[in-house]
């Protein structure tokens, strides 16, 4: 458990972490806060719990991606079946266009051992960016911080 806490923290780069498979006691441990309130990463990666909460699962998972974790934890070999195959998706696609694989770890867990990958130093995608301004320039903003249609000129 000490190799991943280090890794998290390591590779983290000031942003969230996203347990996809892996233990829950991540979080504190590497004082991340959950991103959802999906914690149980079996909420998210195990079919026979797609949408069994208030929140659609997809949609839940491509909302906490678009927050650009920066550490993603996901189970070498998936150790729920019937996987997500959405999510999983969804998931592999992130890790494959933003992050490096930084370290391979055993973990045990309930009578088991799982090797897990952890992900960091993923990057950000300019059309995430918060602090950014939009291209769009069909709208502008009002003095209040509203959004309002532009008054095409005349």
């Amino acid at each position: 458990m000490a190799s991943m806490v280090r890794s998290v923290k390591e590779h983290d780069q000031g942003r969230g972490l996203l347990i996809y498979d892996g233990p829950v006691s991540l979080y504190p441990l590497t004082g991340h806060r959950p991103m959802s309130p999906l914690v149980d990463p079996m909420h998210i990666n195990y079919a026979i719990e797609e949408n069994v909460s208030h929140l659609n699962t997809a949609a839940e998972v491509k909302r906490m991606l678009a927050l650009n974790p920066g550490v993603v934890t996901m189970a070498v070999i998936p150790r729920n079946n019937p996987v997500n195959l959405t999510t999983l998706s969804m998931v592999q696609r992130y890790v494959a266009e933003r992050c490096k694989l930084v370290n391979v770890v055993w973990s045990s867990e309930m009578y088991r051992a799982d090797e897990f990958a952890i992900y960091g130093d993923c990057t950000v995608r300019a059309s995430f960016r918060r602090s950014e301004p939009s291209a769009d320039t069909s709208h502008s903003r009002d003095p209040k911080g509203s959004d309002r249609a532009a008054t095409p000129p005349r």
